[in-house]
């Protein structure tokens, strides 16, 4: 379970969170919908522990996320993953994809290093990706094909918490549809939570289980409408 207790985020005069609580778990999509600017993203990121709240605290099973011993905040990092706005940003542009890919074993003990290749095809034919591809650099590849690649990345240490951040609004439409069904697959085979950050009201709408709005640091739950 993940949780932000009494959380207040700020920058300057833009509030992010003011005093707020959220639960996630139980392998719900989740959606968290607001105008661009409302700290979506932002918000995700301090549930991640990439930024400190103001106030509050983020625990990962009852504990405080920054008073994690080294075992233990290993646990959370990979228990709970992000998948960028921006594909590109995710790989080093100087690296081979296969070596960022790689990367990853060297932080988790996923499992035994003569099974890492294989581990490693499993994951990228869950989306619908040709291990081929890690012969190449970032540049070489597609958008819908480098978010692809990101989502494998996110997903190799199985966690029970990913955090999607506007995966699709940087692709077209037949993208982000391709996107979305992956996505969904990924859900059934891999029960997991998911945080869908969008601006996209009606594709929360088809994705998402429940959905809450960020709006001058609070969150309202918004009522699935049939589309």
């Amino acid at each position: 379970m993940f949780e932000l207790r009494s959380v207040s985020k700020s920058y300057g005069r833009a509030v992010v969170a003011k005093d707020l609580d959220l639960s996630l778990g139980n392998d719900r999509i989740v959606g968290l919908v607001g105008p661009s600017g409302c700290g979506k993203s932002s918000l995700g990121r301090v549930l991640l522990g990439l930024e400190q709240p103001n106030a509050g605290v983020v625990l990962f099973k009852d504990r405080d996320i920054h008073r994690l011993d080294r075992r233990d905040r290993m646990d959370f990092r990979r228990a709970a993953q992000m998948v960028p706005q921006h594909p590109d940003a995710a790989f080093n542009p100087r690296l081979l994809l296969g070596t960022s890919l790689r990367e990853v074993f060297r932080f988790h003990d996923l499992c035994p290093k003569a099974d890492q290749e294989e581990y490693l095809a499993a994951t990228l034919e869950h989306v619908s990706l040709h291990p081929e591809l890690l012969t190449r650099y970032p540049s070489q590849l597609s958008g819908g094909e480098l978010q692809r690649l990101a989502i494998a990345r996110s997903i190799l240490t199985k966690p029970s918490l990913l955090v999607l951040d506007e995966v699709t609004s940087m692709l077209d439409v037949s993208i982000q549809a391709s996107i979305i069904r992956t996505l969904q697959h990924l859900h059934h085979e891999h029960a997991a939570t998911y945080l869908f950050i969008t601006h996209d009201l009606d594709l929360a709408q088809v994705f998402c289980h429940e959905i809450l709005e960020l709006s001058q640091g609070r969150l309202k739950p918004l009522d699935l409408q049939p589309l």
